[in-house]
């Protein structure tokens, strides 16, 4: 913590100190490339989703039909 306070406390003549305003965090200059995402349909995935669903039943019955 202390370091922190005497960096903060620097002189405004020496480099990063004082009220100079450096950013120095990569972030704020670094060119942020979006890339474009193409997603499917919610409807098709929850089409999807009752299909498995259904197998996933059908396995089920299965196996309570095996252990009566």
């Amino acid at each position: 913590m202390a370091l922190i306070q005497q960096v903060q406390e620097r002189p405004s003549g020496l480099p990063g100190g004082g009220s100079q305003g450096y950013d120095l965090s990569l972030n704020r200059y670094k060119e942020l490339v979006h890339n474009e995402v193409e997603h499917r349909p919610p409807l098709e995935i929850l089409a999807e989703l009752r299909s498995i669903e259904q197998e996933i039943l059908q396995g089920i019955e299965e196996l309570e039909g095996m252990l009566r």
